[in-house]
């Protein structure tokens, strides 16, 4: 027993130092809560390293044409609005096949994409095509969210993962002041930097 536990606690370790800057989705996370960094605090971030930014919330999804589903009207969801770099590392898999960018990127009418977790298609009897409310903002749901790199870093869930492009987050009315964001920025540094 105490050689199994040593072998699966080294295997463990072993995994975590190979996968850790996936995990976390970068080299360095700096996390802000209910304020969005400075333009100063940006571009020393910037200075550093590649940056990606996101934000991540919790927040309520409705059906877009406003149905109610087995008695529900709306569910909760963990809305994550990120920026065109996301993510540094990794890889999100969408299904169908897809680039983020493309399935979160804003059609000629003028909305955005969503991508979301099965969950929430299934709790609001949704499809890819339909569309979801988000406080104020309607989205197109252009595919299911199969995998994230990062999602260890953000795994105590209280509702379907759905991600937004961060230029369609204050489109959502959702950023007020006092409104629980947490602000990620994520940064990669060079091969070789020192004390990373």
């Amino acid at each position: 027993a105490i050689a199994g536990i040593g072998s699966l606690t080294a295997a463990v370790r072993d995994g975590l130092a190979r996968d850790a800057r996936t995990l976390l989705g970068g080299d360095l996370d700096i996390r802000i809560t209910s304020r969005s960094a400075s333009a100063e605090q940006l571009a020393w971030f910037r200075g550093q390293a590649h940056v990606s930014a996101m934000a991540r919330m919790r927040a309520m999804a409705a059906r877009g044409d406003g149905h109610t589903i087995a008695g529900r009207k709306r569910a909760l969801i963990e809305l994550k609005a990120v920026d065109q770099f996301y993510p540094l590392l990794g890889k999100v898999i969408l299904s169908p096949e897809m680039a983020l960018d493309k399935a979160l990127a804003r059609a000629n009418d003028g909305r955005f994409g969503t991508v979301v977790e099965a969950g929430l298609l299934s709790r609001l009897g949704l499809k890819i095509g339909d569309s979801i409310r988000i406080g104020l903002a309607q989205f197109d749901i252009r595919a299911v969210l199969r995998d994230e790199p990062d999602k260890a870093s953000g795994a105590f869930k209280l509702g379907p993962r759905v991600l937004i492009a961060d230029a369609a987050l204050p489109g959502t009315g959702l950023v007020q002041p006092g409104s629980l964001i947490r602000w990620h920025y994520r940064l990669q540094y060079p091969p070789g930097t020192d004390g990373v």
